[in-house]
């Protein structure tokens, strides 16, 4: 089994340098394992030494990417299990029976393979400046915030609260402006009641009576009535692809157009202290409107008048630039199918080519988190080792 990582680190949400930005999941459900979904926890406590850290606690999200670290060393025990350090810059189907791979990479590496499993993230940024990039950048480099006279941010979601505390641990204490559609932050996660097996069952099937944007909105808003909002949206996480697949493409869209902040503000919750800590700063204000294209062109830099600004909006799956070269060679040569919503791929012919996490958007809208991440990883390969 051949690895093919661009670099050894564990992505820039586990690599951040900023001891402020926390897991929004409790430690109890962030195992890589589902049949163990505690085994971090457990890794903290029993490994790292951290008895304090209950199970229901958001932690560092470096203190996880330790643990990644961790059980990728555990992986390379095995004589099966080879890691390159390299881009892809080439994956192209051989005229060969059985049918298979080659694999090209830019350390001038070629390697063939039966199967492929692409777990290439999300992309490059819609926008040049990429806030984790320039992040990661400016730590790799030692810079201090400290010299910048002002920041504005667009966005308010995650990724842009992350930005705030990043900016507040490296020494900048000025203000920060931070403009968003809906003028409000992600919603915190806070300790509720789930709801019980009969109430999810009647929620989900109310949910699938009649297939439509304007219906599902009308169905959840009933039903929190009734019980906790989180508790509710919680009870349909595992089957949020199934009704997103339901919907007919122009329903999709419409949930994409007018419900898509909305449902990110509560479903994709931010840890509890990382919100108390950027509403108690009196300095960061949250405007409601949009970024004017003077403004989106500087994202990424800093002017000549000491500002910084931040494009934190995420990115669109629809636009094909943000897929890698050979990414968009698959697509090319019909290996890959472009979601009917246009956002996001999967493959023709899933026995030989899987993709894993962002690029699944389109056609399961709930694909990033850890918990579907490790589910589908483990579909995969149920379904690639099952004998023949």
């Amino acid at each position: 089994m051949l690895w093919v990582r661009a670099s050894d680190g564990v992505g820039v949400a586990y690599d951040t340098p900023c001891e402020s930005h926390w897991l929004n999941v409790p430690a109890e459900r962030m195992g890589i394992d589902p049949a163990d979904a505690r085994g971090f926890h457990r890794w903290l406590t029993q490994v790292r030494g951290r008895a304090e850290v209950t199970p229901q606690d958001f932690v560092p999200r470096k203190w996880y990417g330790d643990y990644l670290r961790s059980c990728a060393s555990q992986l390379l025990q095995s004589s099966t299990l080879e890691i390159v350090h390299s881009e892809v810059v080439g994956c192209d189907e051989l005229s060969v029976q059985p049918p298979s791979w080659q694999i090209t990479l830019k350390n001038g590496t070629v390697a063939q393979s039966d199967k492929v499993l692409l777990a290439v993230g999300a992309g490059s940024s819609r926008h040049i400046g990429d806030p984790w990039g320039w992040l990661m950048q400016a730590a790799s480099q030692g810079e201090s915030f400290e010299s910048l006279s002002s920041v504005k941010i667009i966005g308010s979601g995650l990724t842009a609260l992350d930005m705030v505390l990043a900016l507040r641990d490296g020494g900048y204490r000025g203000p920060v402006e931070v403009l968003s559609r809906s003028g409000q932050w992600s919603a915190a996660h806070h300790q509720t009641t789930p709801l019980d097996d009969s109430a999810k069952r009647e929620l989900v099937a109310a949910l699938r009576a009649e297939h439509s944007a304007r219906h599902y909105l009308a169905t959840l808003r009933r039903y929190t009535q009734s019980y906790p909002w989180r508790a509710v949206l919680d009870a349909i996480r595992s089957e949020t692809p199934m009704l997103w697949r339901s919907l007919p493409k122009a329903e999709q869209r419409r949930v994409m157009r007018h419900l898509f902040d909305l449902w990110n503000r509560h479903r994709h919750r931010a840890p509890p202290q990382a919100l108390e800590r950027v509403l108690r700063d009196e300095k960061v204000r949250v405007i409601r409107a949009r970024a004017d294209s003077d403004v989106l062109s500087r994202a990424g830099r800093i002017d000549a008048h000491g500002e910084l600004v931040l494009d934190c909006r995420g990115l669109r799956l629809g636009d094909p630039s943000v897929y890698p070269a050979f990414v968009t060679d698959l697509v090319a040569s019909r290996h890959l199918e472009v979601a009917g919503n246009g956002m996001g791929l999967s493959a023709a012919d899933s026995s030989r080519l899987e993709v894993i996490g962002a690029l699944r958007f389109g056609n399961d809208f709930e694909c990033t988190a850890v918990p579907e991440l490790r589910s589908r990883a483990v579909d995969i390969a149920d379904r690639w080792l099952r004998p023949q």
